[in-house]
């Protein structure tokens, strides 16, 4: 079974504040992308955190087989970011708030990690420049 290393989880509740405190986001249904980039790149290149809010889906059951579908895409599809972040010499935080109000079906999923992963790098393309 495929694993998403702790090394990819952002879990610094400073880090953690700090993204949230800068409020940089978009949204591609069914997410709400926050993120934060750093031009000191000591430490790993991007790191992701994820969240489904108790409010909506009540059974930990649910929330849990949300966030196993998205940690699943963005493994798969994370190299979009990481070569651009290791070419610009960036790290990355990036949180992804689910707000949809159902589950949906894991290719859907994946095609909305993968529209958002293009539209960061087309961001940080234009930001660098």
């Amino acid at each position: 079974m495929p694993k998403f290393p702790k090394k990819y989880k952002l879990s610094s509740h400073k880090s953690i504040e700090l993204l949230f405190k800068q409020n940089v986001s978009f949204f591609i249904y069914p997410f709400r992308i926050v993120w934060h980039t750093k031009t000191d790149s000591s430490k790993q290149n991007v790191v992701f955190l994820f969240s489904v809010p108790k409010t909506k889906f009540k059974h930990a059951v649910k929330r849990n087989q949300i966030k196993r579908r998205i940690k699943e895409a963005v493994r798969l599809n994370k190299h979009i970011i990481e070569t651009q972040a290791s070419e610009l010499n960036i790290e990355v935080h990036i949180a992804f708030v689910y707000v949809a109000n159902t589950v949906l079906p894991y290719e859907q999923i994946q095609k909305s990690i993968i529209s958002i992963f293009e539209k960061f790098v087309n961001e940080l393309i234009t930001n660098e420049m």
